[in-house]
């Protein structure tokens, strides 16, 4: 599994007309889906010595092993860890790493044989973190561009942000990231497209949020250059054309797609350049950043948050089970 399946904001970073609008809610670690797992597998490490009586290697040297690890094998094409820190703890090495302004504890074993994003703490019960998805949030649509019945028993919500590449593959576009998930998971399809198809058969209603990472300057004008497209009932058009084009979006390109898909220019680049959209891309902003939105893209299918771009199958069984209620 990659060490992220979607992009992340940091608060100190974060444009001053965002702070106006919310609440920071602590961030989520983006590896807590898989650090139950591999703390179970590091407990019965410890437990039952299955790192047998190998020497210990130098803390440089582990550290070393798990860059090259984490850096070969686990992390995204274009995204790097490096190594912030290093010390001994609890019989291990820890190694504070950052990956794209986030820094994460991992830990290795002292023969370098072992590494784990996580460990549980024995002691201390309510460290271990909850099942994914237990708890849902109350998530508003606002007014914002949907497919599908306003009375669908499921509704979708995704955060997103036209210029993160995590969401362009979970839309379908970003074929380099498609081609990688498809290599680590043969079974892997991007989500949007097949979400897309259940709302037009009336089974859930798909309902797309702004959600522009600060780290990606030419998303807020896009999100507001998608707004000023719902203006003309060409939303969804647009989106598309958005996501095919990532790389070029430059506010002459946004202008030029309107002018490719036929909309009224005039009026679209009126909108555009009188930055009206700017408050309704501000408050979606603001409304992800309340429910714990820390990343693109975040799916709340009736509230239950899925987070980054995981395949269609990992919604359609949140899905399901909501359907099922």
């Amino acid at each position: 599994m990659p060490i992220a399946y979607y992009h992340v904001w940091r608060e100190n970073d974060m444009k001053p007309e965002h702070t106006e609008h919310h609440a920071h809610k602590p961030k989520q670690n983006i590896w807590m889906p898989i650090a139950i797992i591999l703390g179970v597998l590091l407990l019965i490490s410890l437990l039952f010595n299955f790192s047998g009586a190998s020497a210990s290697v130098s803390i440089a040297q582990a550290s070393d092993k798990a860059l090259k690890a984490i850096n070969d094998n686990l992390a995204p094409q274009g995204i790097t860890a490096t190594l912030k820190d290093k010390s001994e703890e609890h019989g291990l090495y820890k190694l504070m790493l950052n990956v794209q302004g986030q820094d994460f504890d991992t830990y290795v074993s002292k023969d370098g044989a072992l590494f784990f994003p996580n460990v549980v703490d024995l002691d201390e019960a309510s460290s271990i973190p909850p099942p994914a998805q237990a708890v849902p949030v109350d998530v508003s649509a606002d007014d914002d561009p949907s497919i599908g019945p306003a009375d669908a028993k499921v509704t979708v919500i995704e955060f997103s942000d036209f210029q993160c590449p995590f969401c362009g593959a979970a839309s379908g576009t970003h074929e380099a990231l498609i081609r990688q998930f498809n290599q680590q998971d043969p079974t892997w399809t991007a989500a949007v497209p097949e979400l897309k198809k259940l709302a037009q058969e009336g089974k859930i209603r798909l309902v797309f949020r702004d959600f522009p990472l600060n780290i990606h300057p030419d998303a807020p004008k896009a999100a507001e250059a998608a707004e000023c497209a719902d203006e003309q009932d060409r939303f969804w058009d647009y989106h598309d054309k958005l996501f095919e084009n990532q790389e070029a979006l430059s506010v002459d390109n946004l202008k030029q797609y309107a002018k490719e898909l036929k909309l009224n220019t005039a009026s679209f680049n009126e909108c555009l350049d009188s930055g009206k959209m700017k408050a309704d891309v501000d408050k979606d902003f603001a409304d992800g950043s309340a429910v714990g939105v820390s990343g693109t893209p975040a799916f709340f299918i009736n509230g239950r948050i899925v987070e980054g771009a995981q395949s269609f199958t990992a919604l359609k069984k949140v899905i399901d089970e909501e359907l099922a209620k």
